[in-house]
């Protein structure tokens, strides 16, 4: 890990570090993540129900923190070609290559909406929801999939990022969301994946 004066993720042009920027970011959000999971105390040998799991960013998370003994079941309403430059079926191929595989079960495609779709009651020991809600349409069915999973686990853990910028770095991001949730809003189809940057 590169430590400079100027902090992870933010080496000067002149610092020769071992790793790239792109990889701090990921290590940066990776243990964002890992904080979360602590903060949702999410013990080893847990069952977990992720839904809108994406690339896996917080599968791998999950799948550190209930161990060998635990499991995750992490779904997304995308088909796994979908995704660029990496699609959700090659990371998720990726990850069941590694240790945590064998406690991951990608499900992809799959709508927990469709009443055909379902779990037991209470099968879960948390249900997690971080960093999806802006991809729904509109809060009715963000209401709608919280209300339907919510009986599938006895916990409900959910995050979502905050549309306050605490530093110049985040405003991109956050003007990419904005901007992408206007032209949804406007009844235009981007490209980008963003519907709705909502706090609920």
């Amino acid at each position: 890990m590169c430590s400079t004066a100027s902090g992870p993720g933010r080496c000067p042009s002149h610092h020769r570090c071992a790793r790239p920027p792109a990889c701090h970011r990921q290590l940066s959000q990776t243990r964002y993540r890992a904080a979360l999971v602590s903060g949702w105390d999410i013990p080893a040998g847990a069952s977990v129900l992720e839904v809108g799991c994406g690339q896996g960013d917080m599968t791998a998370v999950l799948a550190e923190a209930v161990g060998p003994q635990g499991r995750v079941v992490a779904v997304d309403i995308a088909d796994p070609s979908y995704g660029a430059p990496v699609t959700l079926g090659q990371s998720a191929k990726h990850l069941k290559a590694t240790p945590l595989g064998s406690r991951i079960d990608f499900r992809f495609g799959l709508d927990v909406l469709d009443e055909t779709v379902t779990f037991p009651d209470g099968g879960f020991d948390h249900v997690v929801l971080a960093h999806c809600s802006w991809y729904f349409a509109s809060l009715d069915p963000l209401r709608e999939t919280l209300a339907r999973v919510r009986r599938w686990a006895r916990n409900l853990c959910f995050a979502e990022w905050d549309l306050a910028p605490r530093s110049t770095d985040q405003l991109p991001h956050l003007l990419a969301v904005l901007i992408q949730g206007q032209i949804e809003a406007s009844g235009s189809r981007g490209e980008g994946n963003v519907c709705r940057a909502v706090i609920p």
